[in-house]
């Protein structure tokens, strides 16, 4: 799909509804990497589009320095550019900055679902305000062919 569809617009291709990828990674002296490091959070795979979220992030534009973790809450709301394939993209009001060129940091969105924490989006764009990818039924095909 990124090849295709990653910017229908010819205008900015930071932002699309397919900018999300998955891989393995092999394991070392018998660990994997959740081993090491810890699992991440389960997908919320085809989750309802407007959900109260966390996003976390390192941003590291004024007054940040991309150092530190920071959280920010909002509800979601669909975003969608004329032209631009299905799934809307995820939009979310967030006052951490983006990131400085070279750093590629993006943060990560989770629903809040009782008892857990579930990956809803991951984050393709900041300025003050969040866009990223719906995790709908493209992706989840992606994922699942691995």
């Amino acid at each position: 799909m990124w090849a295709k569809d990653a910017d229908p617009g010819g205008t900015d291709a930071s932002m699309s509804p397919y900018d999300y990828g998955a891989f393995i990674v092999d394991s070392r002296d018998g660990q994997s990497l959740e081993d090491v490091v810890g699992a991440g959070a389960d997908v919320y795979w085809n989750a309802p589009r407007h959900l109260r979220v966390d996003s976390f992030g390192y941003p590291s534009e004024e007054p940040y320095d991309g150092k530190s973790q920071f959280t920010c809450e909002s509800p979601t709301t669909d975003f969608h550019e004329a032209g631009w394939p299905e799934p809307d993209m995820l939009w979310m009001g967030c006052t951490m900055t983006g990131v400085r060129l070279g750093r590629v940091v993006h943060g990560s969105r989770r629903a809040r679902v009782p008892g857990q924490q579930l990956l809803l989006a991951v984050t393709t764009r900041t300025a003050r305000t969040m866009t990223g990818p719906y995790l709908g039924d493209v992706a989840k095909e992606m994922y699942d062919s691995l």
